[in-house]
């Protein structure tokens, strides 16, 4: 991902994607703060904590994504998508 980001961020990304990006690499090599694949993201998502979201190319399409109605219902899975509250509408993305 190292020599495809770095493809990227060499002239073709505004100095705002690349501060971002930039921030990301920072954030996994300490550790922390960078969340990597489908479920860590959607984690991530779900409770607040995405400043952006990067995807490799290309992406994985065997992986499902499903959304509610509210913006942080997100989730891999219906099950782990639902709450006590009910969701009401529920799509299925990827």
């Amino acid at each position: 991902m190292e020599e495809e980001l770095g493809y990227l961020v060499c002239g073709r990304l505004s100095a705002r994607d690349h501060a971002c990006v930039e921030r990301f690499m920072v954030r996994r090599a300490r550790g922390s703060g960078a969340a990597e694949g489908l479920a860590d993201t959607v984690a991530a998502l779900r409770r607040g904590q995405a400043e952006a979201v990067l995807i490799d190319n290309p992406f994985d399409l065997h992986q499902r994504l499903r959304v509610g109605v509210a913006p942080k219902q997100i989730a891999t899975s219906q099950t782990e998508l639902r709450n006590p509250g009910g969701l009401g509408s529920v799509r299925r993305i990827l």
